[in-house]
């Protein structure tokens, strides 16, 4: 079960970084920018809440569901209703969040990390689908961040996320201009019927196509984009 071991490893952040705060980049992900607002909680002027923004939209708004079940079999259901909360990405988060989380599960469930997780095998196993269980390591720290620590998370919820779910080299994330301040910062190329995958090589979705959309196609700046320089200028 290697993707749910990829997954878990992330859980143990703690034991591997004195950092205060930990971003986490997806193997799809192409970084554009560093701009705080895309990541933390920051007023007009610049000032910080202490909180990192965390990006979710409520199932029926067009939240994948097959995450719900295994959200919820996780964390439980709170007051605040699960969400998909992997709209957005990279992640980032405090460093204590992660041994929090892992405490709770294994006090909710009565065992360690290691055996919890085992409850996912079959809903992996299978065809993915929202009857199954299926591991979401995200969505499960995200949710329970939300939940359990909300002086930590700023929730920020887009308004049309059925029309931003899909990617597109020509528009980009971009029907709902409100939903576009995020993506300053980065592009999640996943969806597999705009980046075909070659599955003869070891990770099918860094195909080279893939690199050639990230180059090319997401956009022709790097770094801060106030500074009005260029990839070329950098590569130079």
């Amino acid at each position: 079960m290697g993707y749910i071991a990829q997954q878990i490893v992330k859980l143990y952040v703690d034991k591997f970084s004195k950092a205060k705060r930990v971003l986490i980049l997806e193997a799809d992900l192409v970084m554009k920018a560093w701009i705080d607002s895309c990541f933390l909680g920051v007023d007009t002027n610049g000032n910080y809440n202490g909180k990192v923004r965390t990006y979710c939209t409520k199932f029926e708004d067009g939240g994948e569901e097959v995450w719900k079940k295994g959200i919820e079999h996780a964390i439980g259901v709170g007051n605040i209703p699960t969400m998909d909360c992997t709209v957005n990405s990279p992640f980032l988060y405090h460093v204590e969040i992660f041994p929090q989380l892992r405490q709770f599960i294994q006090d909710k469930h009565q065992k360690p990390i290691g055996k919890f997780i085992e409850d996912y095998y079959a809903g992996h196993n299978v065809t993915w689908s929202k009857e199954n269980l299926l591991f979401s390591e995200f969505n499960i720290l995200n949710n329970f961040m939300i939940q359990h620590r909300p002086d930590l998370s700023e929730l920020v919820m887009p308004r049309v996320p059925n029309i931003w779910m899909r990617w597109s080299p020509s528009l980009f994330w971009s029907a709902d201009k409100s939903w576009m301040s995020q993506n300053h910062c980065s592009a999640h190329l996943s969806d597999p019927e705009v980046i075909p995958r070659n599955y003869n090589q070891r990770n099918p979705k860094l195909s080279s196509y893939f690199f050639n959309v990230a180059y090319h196609e997401v956009d022709n700046s790097i770094g801060m984009k106030f500074d009005g320089r260029t990839r070329i200028d950098f590569i130079k």
